[in-house]
């Protein structure tokens, strides 16, 4: 059965489908949504990777289904140790101080 619900995501109509309608919780700790259960509206692929269209709020959304997995994002880490040397972000630092001069 197919409701007569509909969502719009940039003025494209997307129609719900009551069979398929189910929810998941966003575990990625760095999502605007973490820890929010949100419906999903579909899974599907895109660029080759798993994703689900879900209803955020009022908006529809496509996030990458990874972020809705426990066990996944409870094995991701910020990292203990900084990425980025201090003297290569004082060298940025400079640059983009030095651009604000020539303008």
């Amino acid at each position: 059965m197919v409701a007569d619900q509909s969502s719009s995501r940039r003025g494209k109509s997307v129609s719900l489908d009551t069979r398929y309608l189910k929810s998941a919780k966003i575990c990625y700790p760095l999502h605007p949504h973490y820890g929010e259960t949100v419906s999903v509206l579909r899974e599907l692929r895109y660029r080759g990777q798993a994703h689900l269209l879900c209803q955020i709020g009022d908006r529809v959304q496509l996030i990458p289904s990874w972020t809705c997995d426990a066990l996944h994002c409870g094995k991701l880490t910020e990292g203990l140790v900084p990425r980025c040397d201090l003297g290569a972000l004082l060298m940025v630092r400079q640059l983009i101080q030095g651009l604000d001069r020539t303008v």
